[in-house]
């Protein structure tokens, strides 16, 4: 469980950092 939730929070945390970088 505790993997699933980091991979879900940190899907989402990056896909939006690379949308601000462009």
């Amino acid at each position: 469980e505790g993997l699933s939730t980091a991979c879900a929070s940190l899907l989402p945390f990056k896909v939006n950092r690379e949308r601000e970088r462009v």
